[in-house]
């Protein structure tokens, strides 16, 4: 970006300037932007740099600033560098953000985070529920931004595996008000099928989507049927057309589910079960079989035992899985207090047993159980034996 167009989009910021001027500055701005230096990226983040620390001066983000930013965004995603706008989107962000409030800014910050893989950014403004939507900008937030904030929110949650959250973000965003059927909400309905088998809720068949996301529905009635070969069988099957949707590495995670949630299903109706009839059930091999299972026990989702030698194997009730420093910690203390119990009684016992007292009595006892004895041997006792 020139240096006259940095200089004169810091005068906007720091005077606040007609509006005229600001949409002359905006369309300098956006040329620059789309074709002017693309070759230049230092100089597109040096200015928006510079008319963000103009921005901290005055304590102000006019529209048109919010308006650049944007251009930003897509000049960065489009020659893939979204990571080094993040900083300057955050500190907008930081300038006009309030606790509730949507705005577009929010959806830019998403996006970058998405393109760059890098999401802890927008993290603390994904973690607070919107409540109302800002009234700054009002010329430039529209509805599309609206479902873009909660699509990209859901993408997010799904790539860090927050699945209840992800779902609770598409359903948001298949269900806002819009004139017509957006590919948006399209999309979002097919990451909310499969997110409903992740986290288990109830899927609503919404029919404005459903004729256009029917493989999607099959996946779903198959995980509600818990039926993994027919689950397998649909993913095999509809494996390019997920892919192409960028919808297969979420299929490929509900599918795990389908198989986990099967295998824990068989625990409440077995105490034990052979290697072998739980993999034709799962219609697959026993040594796949042995993995899921082995899977399950070290991330503590299950208590078992496998006897590969007798190739079966055993559920267990117990809820304590000695795997982390906690529960080690624990049992190191039971078996102190164990060790220090002996230990006492044993103090006690020898103490005990060099007490003259205990000694005396124990003396006369033996005595008189001796004098018993020798009683009871005499000629003439009616115990003698003859």
């Amino acid at each position: 970006m020139s240096q006259g167009v940095s200089s004169s989009m810091e005068d906007v910021v720091m005077t606040n300037g007609m509006q005229e001027s600001s949409q002359t500055e905006l369309e300098r701005a956006k040329f620059v932007l789309d074709g002017g230096c693309n070759d230049n990226v230092e100089e597109v983040l040096s200015t928006m740099n510079e008319i963000v620390t103009a921005c901290k001066q005055s304590r102000a983000v006019p529209c048109v600033v919010i308006q650049a930013a944007h251009f930003m965004v897509d000049f960065l995603i489009k020659i893939k560098t979204a990571r080094r706008g993040l900083s300057i989107v955050s500190s907008l962000l930081d300038l006009t953000a309030r606790p509730g409030v949507l705005s577009t800014l929010h959806t830019a910050l998403a996006q970058l985070c998405i393109a760059s893989k890098i999401y802890h950014p927008v993290m603390p403004y994904l973690d607070t529920d919107v409540n109302s939507l800002t009234t700054t900008e009002e010329s430039v937030l529209d509805v599309k931004h609206v479902l873009l904030y909660y699509y990209y929110g859901g993408v997010i949650y799904s790539s860090i595996r927050h699945f209840e959250r992800a779902f609770h973000f598409f359903e948001i965003c298949i269900n806002v008000p819009y004139q017509t059927t957006s590919a948006i909400q399209v999309e979002a309905y097919q990451k909310y099928l499969l997110t409903s088998i992740l986290t288990g809720h109830k899927a609503f068949r919404v029919p404005a989507y459903a004729n256009l996301c029917g493989p999607y529905l099959t996946l779903v009635q198959a995980a509600g049927e818990k039926d993994c070969s027919k689950f397998a069988a649909s993913l095999a099957s509809l494996t390019p057309f997920l892919e192409k949707n960028n919808n297969l590495g979420i299929a490929k995670q509900a599918l795990e589910h389908v198989y986990k949630g099967t295998i824990l299903q068989l625990t409440k109706t077995f105490l034990s079960l052979s290697l072998t009839s739980l993999a034709t059930h799962l219609k697959m091999s026993n040594v796949e079989a042995e993995r899921r299972i082995t899977e399950l026990i070290i991330a503590g989702k299950l208590k078992a035992k496998v006897n590969k030698r007798d190739d079966v194997i055993y559920f267990t009730s117990s809820d304590t899985a000695f795997d982390n420093t906690d529960a080690i910690t624990q049992l190191g203390g039971h078996l102190k207090c164990v060790m220090e119990t002996f230990g006492n009684v044993r103090e006690l016992n020898k103490t005990l047993s060099l007490d003259p007292k205990f000694i005396h009595k124990s003396g006369l006892h033996n005595g008189e159980e001796k004098s018993a004895k020798v009683k009871d041997s005499r000629p003439g006792s009616s115990s003698a034996k003859y």
